[in-house]
This record gives structure tokens, C-alpha cells and sequence, in this order.
């Protein structure tokens, strides 16, 4: 899906003439260098940020996709994508990019949030309490987060928590 150089491999220069058009090899489009492919990916995460911010799924995962294709270490994109797919009831497909987001930048907070959330919706608390004691060893802040989350009620509702929020481990 790397948006670059579409036009070129679609029209067929050089092919053989024998070969029926649908059945033409497609070359990988060439991938965007160095700063430009950087601000090309920033202005995309950028639009799939407002797509998604206004309701507009399809928009914002179709973009956030050609993020990644441009830098697949996005870690916002593979976040975001992240929570599309956790909403759309890809459990695995979520797991796996707040995984690859963590893999990418340990010290970012939102995957490990959200796979506190992801994990405290289906009511398996032990896992979400461990995303979230890592969340807030990143952030302190993530405490007040949790006790506004809906998606986190059980978990904050825990003794586990409590301690947590108290400063006990």
C-alpha cells in the first residue's frame, strides 16, 4: 500500500505485450527516502488523527495504514490502529500492534494503557492491572486516567488498585 509511484507501476511500461493486462506484475512502489518520507508520514498520521478524532474509522485506518507503510515504527500509527482494531473487536490484531508499539519505544505509555483497557473489558484483570502498574510507572498521571475510564471500572474498583494508587506494591 506504499502510496509513492503508483501511477508508473500501474501502466504497464515494458511489460510483454503478450501478457493480458490483469495479469501484469505490479512492482512494489518505490519507498519514500530519508525527511521526506518523515513528513510524509507526519502529515498522514496528522490526517488520521483528525479522521479518526471525528468519527471517520474507515478514513483514519486506511491512513494510519500508509503511515506504517511509509514508517513501520510509527509508534502513534501502530497505537491508534491499535485502538481502531481493539473497537472493531480485533482482539489479536489490537494486542499485536500495542506490542510492536511497545517493542519500537518502551517508554511510551498509551499501548500499555490500552491494552489495560483492552484486557479489563474482557474481564481479565490480573493482566490489565500489570499493563496498568507499567502505565503508571511511565506516567503517575495515568492514575487519574484510570479512575475516569469506563473501560477500567472493574480494575479500579480493586483492592490491587487501591494499593496502587496508595504507592503499595
Amino acid at each position: 500500500a506504499n502510496p509513492g509511484g503508483e501511477k508508473a507501476a500501474l501502466s504497464g511500461r515494458g511489460a510483454p505485450a503478450t501478457v493480458p493486462p490483469a495479469e501484469k506484475p505490479v512492482p512494489p512502489a518505490p519507498a519514500a527516502s530519508g525527511r521526506a518520507a518523515v513528513r510524509e508520514a507526519e502529515a498522514r498520521y496528522a490526517a488520521a488523527l483528525a479522521a479518526q478524532r471525528r468519527g471517520d474509522v474507515p478514513g483514519a485506518d486506511d491512513l494510519y495504514q500508509k503511515v506504517l507503510a511509509l514508517d513501520p515504527n510509527h509508534v502513534r500509527a501502530l497505537n491508534n490502529l491499535g485502538v481502531i482494531r481493539m473497537e472493531q473487536q480485533k482482539r489479536e490484531q489490537a494486542i499485536a500492534l500495542f506490542s510492536k508499539a511497545i517493542a519500537v519505544k518502551k517508554e511510551y505509555v498509551d499501548p500499555y494503557y490500552n491494552l489495560a483497557c483492552l484486557y479489563a473489558r474482557t474481564n481479565e484483570i490480573d493482566e490489565s492491572l500489570w499493563y496498568l502498574k507499567v502505565a503508571i510507572a511511565i506516567n503517575g498521571d495515568v492514575k487519574h486516567w484510570a479512575e475516569k475510564d469506563a473501560d477500567l471500572k472493574q480494575v479500579v474498583a480493586s483492592p490491587a488498585f487501591r494499593k496502587i494508587r496508595e504507592g503499595q506494591k
